[in-house]
């Protein structure tokens, strides 16, 4: 294994999240659009024999400032307990540093089904280095409707 480059500098992470859109101004500042950590499970008609779902799709939106050199992330969809759902087919790469980007941000349409409740992470594992950063959302039943107060006479 090479030695590490004396003058990378990691990047932190500047944020991490699921929304439903995103985007820039024309003066670089991000917009993030109905930011979420849960998703809710649909319920079919109970005589249909289907098992309840949820059709998750979002946009996963990272963004890594300061830090100088070339990096990569991998990308993978995993469950509470570490298994693997997903991945992005590629690594995302990035420079950062004097003469390049003071930060990074990547925005990717991301979508599973799910069949189970849960807790459910977005890795991102940053190289070179071994740094992993989880954006955590939930799948959950989704809430009985609250119960209306009876009209009074």
């Amino acid at each position: 294994m090479p030695d590490p480059d004396p003058f990378l500098i990691e990047p932190e992470l500047w944020f991490g999240v699921l929304c439903e859109g995103f985007g820039t101004d024309d003066k670089g500042r991000i917009t993030l659009e109905r930011v979420f950590n849960t998703f809710y499970m649909e319920q079919p008609p109970p005589d249909s024999g289907l098992k309840p779902f949820a059709h998750f799709k979002a946009v996963l939106a990272v963004g890594f400032s300061h830090g100088v050199g070339e990096f990569s992330a991998e990308i993978q969809l995993k469950n509470v307990d570490g298994k693997t759902l997903s991945r992005r087919p590629q690594p995302w790469t990035f420079r950062v540093g004097p003469g390049e980007a003071a930060a990074a941000t990547l925005a990717d349409g991301v979508e599973h089904w799910f069949t189970e409740p849960g807790n459910y992470y977005y890795v991102v594992r940053l190289s070179p280095g071994d740094t992993e950063h989880r954006v955590r959302f939930e799948v959950a039943p989704r809430p009985a409707a609250a119960a209306q107060p009876s009209p009074q006479p």
